[in-house]
């Protein structure tokens, strides 16, 4: 029994010094990963680090050890008896358009939202009766006519408007109220 014990135990310390390779696709698109330890021994736990390229984000690790797939729960898994690749997918981020209308109606072809892969996005005028639509303004005040495809982040828009005698009102989401004359330049606010 003894001699038997000696053999359990010589086999249990070669294995602990078998390292195994962990190698990270090269197929990855949309952002990198990065595996905490390679070469690891079979039990290590392996943490992976996923940093997404700007507009993306994770959405799922694969590890395979051949054929067989690695379980990878909160970016970790258990390192087993044979080299892993690791791959991730990225996808793109929707982000939201929110239109501030002050009682207009907007074009049915105004997206709701985008990603960063969307083609350029030409907006369409809103209406309102009474009034003839002047342009869209972004959160800094400035006219904007169409989301270029790679742009980020949710975006407010604020219709502008012009009566019937060339005045243009613009109300901003903090309810604050501009008012321009065209035809004489003057601006009351």
């Amino acid at each position: 029994a003894e001699t038997l014990d000696v053999l359990t135990n010589a086999e249990a310390t070669y294995e602990s010094l078998i390292t195994y390779t962990v190698t990270i696709a090269d197929t990855i698109e949309h952002g990198t990963v990065r595996a905490d330890k390679s070469p690891a021994t079979k039990g290590e736990t392996i943490t992976l680090t996923a940093t997404p390229a700007d507009g993306y984000k994770l959405g799922s690790y694969t590890v395979k050890n051949g054929e067989e797939s690695v379980i990878v729960t909160n970016n970790t898994f258990t390192m087993p008896a044979g080299d892993v690749t690791v791959s991730a997918t990225f996808t793109a981020i929707s982000y939201e358009i929110t239109y501030n209308l002050d009682g207009g109606t907007n074009a049915s072809a105004n997206p709701a939202s985008y990603t960063i892969e969307s083609d350029d996005i030409i907006l369409s005028n809103a209406s309102k009766d009474g009034y003839t639509f002047s342009g869209w303004q972004n959160a800094g005040g400035e006219t904007v006519t169409k989301i270029a495809k790679g742009t980020t982040g949710d975006i407010t828009l604020t219709a502008t408007w012009t009566t019937a005698n060339g005045i243009s009102v613009t109300i901003a989401p903090d309810s604050a109220i501009s008012i321009e004359q065209t035809e004489t330049d003057s601006t009351i606010t």
